[in-house]
Order: structure tokens, then sequence, then C-alpha cells
């Protein structure tokens, strides 16, 4: 009998350290939408014919079959493009002289 109490007692523990560890994921997780929603509001969108020579000549060099499809800048001066690469969107991030940032 004492043998089915403790077993008992094991599996409503190791329950509720299960549950305990979903809910400190999922704010995790909420964290992570909040800083990334900040950081994406950092960037301002950029007209595509207002990208510096550098950067356009940097994209054909580094990607083949590539179009630009959107374009931010931050205050730093750094570009994140948002490519179409073979039919596959890609964002990038590059400096105003087409030197790449890896983020």
């Amino acid at each position: 009998m004492k043998k089915i109490i403790i077993a008992s007692a094991l599996v409503l523990g190791s329950i509720s350290i299960s549950a305990s560890v979903f809910q400190f994921t999922h704010s995790e997780r909420d964290l992570v939408m909040e800083l990334q929603n900040e950081y994406e509001a950092a960037y301002n969108e950029v007209e595509l014919q207002d990208l510096p020579i550098a950067i356009t000549e940097a994209v054909a060099e580094r990607f083949n079959n590539t179009t630009v499809s959107k374009a931010y800048i931050n205050d730093a001066k750094e570009y994140k493009l948002v490519l179409s690469v073979n039919g596959v969107i890609e964002t990038v991030f590059t400096t105003e002289t087409g030197d790449w940032i890896n983020k």
C-alpha cells in the first residue's frame, strides 16, 4: 500500500513539474515575440529605387535569380532586405556599403 501511495505522489509531482515547464516556455515565447516586434519596429521601409548601388551590386553578386521585394533601414543605417530567391523568401541584412551582417 505504501508503494502505491509513493508511486502516486511521484506521478503527481512529475505532472506538476511538466506543467510549470510549459508555462515557462510559453512566457519565453511571448517575450521573444515582443522583442521581435520591437526589433522590427526599429526598421523603416525604403523605396527600392532608393537603395544604394553598393547594396544592389552585393545582392546581384551573392544571389542568382534574386528579386528584392522590400527594403528597410534602421537608425544605424543597416538595411534589412526581403529577397525572393528562386521563389523562396529570405531576409538578409547589410550595411549601406553592401557588407553582409549576420543577425
